[in-house]
Parts: C-alpha cells; structure tokens; sequence
C-alpha cells in the first residue's frame, strides 16, 4: 500500500492515477494515460531513494517521511521530514527534519539545505538525507 502511496500522479483532469516505471519511455516521455480522460499523464518530479529502495513522486501535495529515508524507520509516516512546494512555479522540497542535507546539483556544486529551507526541484540533484541518497528525476 505505500508503494501505491508514493506512486500518485495527477492528471491534467484532476484524477489520480498510478505511476507504472514499465511505461516511462527515454527521457522522462510516459506512455501512461488518464484512466478516466484518456489524455496523456504529465510526469511529476520524483525522488528515487537507494537505501530504501523507495520511488516517490514528488507532487503538489507530496511530503516525505523517515520511511522514504531511512531502512530502520519503515513504515513510519509519524511526522513530514520534507515538503513539496510550489512558488511562483517553481518547484522545491522544504526541509521540515531537524537535520541539514546536503545536495549535490548537476553542476556537481554542493549546497546545504538547512531545516526550513527549500531545495529548488532539478533533474539530477541529488540529496543527501542523513545517511540515505536520493536522486530527484524527472
């Protein structure tokens, strides 16, 4: 059920459906149609993390929790450690934990993301949360 959790994507008709890694065609082009609308899905930003082995999509109303980041907290949905949020259309994950991460950006410069403060969403950021890496995809 959390896979299912995590793999939520909107379509441009409002209506949830289900991220399918089996449809995602080169470089980010989805394959997946709306269910109800039958229109092409828009594929959101997502967040593959390797210790947890966990994809999530990183939607409007996404957050992260030590679940996505950390192998011993599984399952635990207790308290947000990130956010998604969205100003002046531009997207970025607001550090809500009580630890810094750090993120590498494509450029490969490296830039500490405080408590409270958002990390702009980019394809090939990778974040540093505590001891797990996760890689933002689009």
């Amino acid at each position: 059920m959390t896979t299912l959790r995590d793999a939520v994507l909107y379509c441009s008709c409002g209506r949830e459906n289900f991220y399918e890694p089996s449809k995602e065609g080169p470089a980010g082009v989805y394959a997946g149609s709306c269910w109800d609308c039958r229109g092409k899905l828009p594929l959101p930003y997502r967040v593959e993390v390797e210790r947890t082995e966990t994809t999530a999509m990183l939607n409007y109303d996404s957050a992260l929790y030590p679940h996505h980041v950390d192998p011993n907290r599984r399952f635990d949905f207790s308290r947000p450690i990130g956010q998604v949020v969205v100003t002046h259309n531009r997207w970025g994950l607001k550090n809500l934990s009580s630890g810094r991460w750090v993120s590498r950006l494509p450029d490969h410069t490296m830039t500490n993301v405080d408590p409270g403060r958002t990390l702009g969403l980019e394809s090939g950021v990778e974040v540093r949360f505590g001891t797990s890496v996760g890689t933002i995809v689009l």
